[in-house]
């Protein structure tokens, strides 16, 4: 039996892992999410570098990064910080980013955009944008996200860290209503 030459394409859904950290909405491909664990898990007496501490994983043991909604890396979590998502970090790893909620959606309901350019930065760490109903997730990949934490850039040139945090969290006033 031959296969009907004339057969649309299946299209698949974008599928995304969305991470709530504050009022802000981080996006990575729902491929990238490994595992959640608990933020209790993090061994927050043994951290290096930019990171809030580290988790054992059955692979091994991944540095644990916490950030705030204008994406400083802070040391310690928040209390509102439950989830420990565990990310691919492509070749450098997996890792963990401490968040408040994690939440998989896919569907024809996602419309990716480009960055704006009121939004563009050299060293941005946002990819993209991913509208979500009301929502504007911020989006880039594990790999990426993990070269971002890693490095600790924590200040964008030329942005001051009061317009960053101004910038990120006017995409969507009520988006912490949807995260807590």
């Amino acid at each position: 039996m031959r296969a009907c030459q004339n057969a649309a394409p299946i299209r698949q859904a974008a599928q995304l892992a969305s991470l709530c950290v504050g009022r802000l909405t981080l996006a990575v491909p729902l491929r990238d999410l490994q595992s959640l664990e608990p933020v209790l898990d993090v061994d927050t007496q043994n951290c290096g570098g930019a990171s809030a501490g580290t988790i054992d994983l059955r692979t091994g043991r991944c540095p644990v990064y916490c950030v705030d909604e204008s994406l400083a890396i802070l040391k310690d979590p928040r209390p509102e910080h439950r989830i420990c998502a565990i990310l691919d970090g492509g070749d450098a790893g997996p890792f963990g980013l401490i968040c408040g909620a994690v939440e998989a959606l896919e569907g024809d309901g996602l419309a990716s955009v480009g960055v704006p350019p009121c939004m563009r930065t050299p060293d941005s760490p946002l990819e993209g944008l991913t509208l979500h109903g009301r929502r504007v997730l911020c989006r880039r990949t594990g790999a990426a996200w993990a070269r971002f934490m890693s490095a600790g850039a924590l200040e964008p040139a030329g942005v001051e860290r009061s317009e960053r945090s101004h910038m990120l969290t006017e995409l969507d006033p009520g988006m912490d209503e949807d995260c807590v």
